[in-house]
C-alpha cells in the first residue's frame, strides 16, 4: 500500500510498519527510510552498489538522537534507476535535489565510500548546507580500480573498515563526532 502526503512523499506501508518513503528530485523517484525528528537532520550517504540498507543496523539508535533521512543513490537499492547520470557531479546534484525536496535544510552529512566523495563535494559546492561532515571509508577523488582482480577486492571489501572492528565501534565514533559538532 503507498499513502501519499501533502509534501509529494510517498510512504510505503507493510504489516503497519514504515518500510520506505519516496520523493520526487527532477525526474528520479528517490526511496529512502526516515525516522526520528529535529530540526537538524543527520544525512547518511552509501557507497557504490550499496544502499540504504547498509545503515539499517544503526537507523534506530540515530533516530532516537533526531530526524535521521537515508536516500537510496541513483541507480541503487529502490531509487528509480536511468541508465545513465552516474558521474559526481549528477549524484552530488541528485542528493542536494534530495535534500530540497525533503525539507533537510541544513544538516549533518555522512558518506561511506564514494558516498562520501559525493558529500565532500556537496560540501565543497555547498558548504552553507551542512552543519558537519563525516567522511567514512572515502577519499578526495576516485580512482577506478586498475585491474579485474584489483576491482573484485575493492567491491568485496567496500564495507569494510580496517581501523573500526565493529558496528558498535563505528556507531560510538560517529556519535562522538556528532556531540562535538552539535556542541
Amino acid at each position: 500500500m503507498c499513502d501519499s502526503k501533502l509534501d509529494g512523499t510517498t510512504q510505503s506501508e507493510t504489516k503497519g510498519e514504515d518500510v520506505a518513503k519516496r520523493v520526487k528530485v527532477g525526474a528520479l523517484e528517490v526511496e529512502y527510510d526516515e525516522v526520528g525528528m529535529g530540526e537538524r537532520p543527520l544525512v547518511m550517504v552509501h557507497g557504490f552498489m550499496g544502499s540504504r540498507d547498509d545503515f539499517a543496523d544503526v537507523l534506530q539508535p540515530f533516530g532516537e538522537l533526531g530526524r535521521t533521512l537515508v536516500p537510496d543513490l541513483r541507480g541503487h537499492g529502490g531509487t528509480t534507476n536511468p541508465g545513465v547520470g552516474y558521474s559526481l557531479d549528477q549524484l552530488t546534484t541528485d542528493l542536494a535535489g534530495f535534500l530540497d525536496a525533503t525539507g533537510a535544510g541544513r544538516c549533518d552529512l555522512l558518506g561511506h565510500s564514494v558516498g562520501g566523495l559525493i558529500a565532500l563535494r556537496l560540501a565543497l559546492d555547498q558548504p552553507e548546507r551542512l552543519a558537519s561532515l563525516v567522511l567514512m571509508d572515502t577519499g578526495a577523488r576516485f580512482e577506478a580500480p586498475k585491474s579485474r582482480l584489483f576491482a573484485r577486492f575493492f567491491i568485496r571489501d567496500a564495507h569494510h573498515s580496517p581501523q573500526i572492528e565493529s558496528r558498535e565501534a563505528w556507531q560510538a565514533a560517529v556519535l562522538a563526532h556528532l556531540d562535538r559538532a552539535r556542541a
